[in-house]
């Protein structure tokens, strides 16, 4: 597969690594192409590759024993995935499901050599334990505001982080924030309702459009549920 991309941009170490490490990557390094929809990984398989991101994104999810999923991260291009980097360190199952949201394709490093290059590669290790720490502070907020969050406030401040840039419409429906969050659609559904109700929210098929900004950002952490 011949993709072109920023080596730069994607793997910043690169630039000023030695000469021998910069040969292993072009011996060793792969592209792979993912379909959106398309399972990446399994819970419970063993990961073959440490992938990074060119283009396209992925979501990593687990799924309950009564079928509800949970979004914990998604990612996007230039990243990749703390689970993988500690299911080959730890030689364990990987512990989610990771699914490409549109046409994706990586960079990837099989396992062995990924082990190996933690091992002998200063500039390789930096680089990897920095993506793990960044994911890390990302997860263990998610785990925060579970905890600590009402419901409604986390909707609110989903909502806000969902909005495309300079826009307010956000193309999504009840049952993916359900999923986003870890909860069931009915709960979603009564909760943008009473957003709608307070006129913070217009909802329609597929679709809401925050109205105002504003108040909305006060409900992530003063919202009541009513009803």
């Amino acid at each position: 597969m011949s993709v072109k991309f920023e080596k730069k941009s994607v793997f910043p170490f690169l630039e000023a690594a030695a000469t021998r490490v910069k040969r292993d990557f072009e011996e060793y390094a792969l592209f792979k192409r993912y379909d959106a929809g398309e399972v990446i990984c399994w819970e419970g398989d063993e990961c073959s590759y440490f992938y990074v991101i060119i283009t396209g994104g992925v979501r990593v999810f687990k799924t309950g024993d009564n079928g509800r999923e949970i979004t914990l991260y998604k990612i996007a291009e230039n990243d990749s995935c703390i689970l993988t980097t500690f299911s080959i360190l730890n030689r364990s199952p990987f512990s989610a499901t990771s699914i490409a949201e549109n046409d994706t394709i990586v960079v990837a490093i099989p396992r062995a050599v990924f082990r190996e290059w933690i091992n002998e590669y200063e500039e390789w290790r930096n680089y990897v334990f920095g993506l793990m720490s960044g994911h890390l502070t990302g997860i263990l907020g998610k785990i925060e505001s579970m905890a600590f969050q009402r419901l409604d406030e986390r909707i609110a401040a989903f909502l806000l982080q969902s909005a495309p840039k300079d826009q307010r419409t956000i193309k999504i429906t009840h049952s993916d924030i359900a999923r986003e969050l870890g909860t069931v659609r009915e709960v979603v559904s009564r909760i943008l309702k009473n957003f709608e109700r307070e006129k913070l929210v217009s909802l329609s098929r597929g679709r809401i459009t925050i109205i105002n900004n504003r108040e909305l950002s006060r409900c992530q952490g003063s919202y009541s549920m009513v009803g």
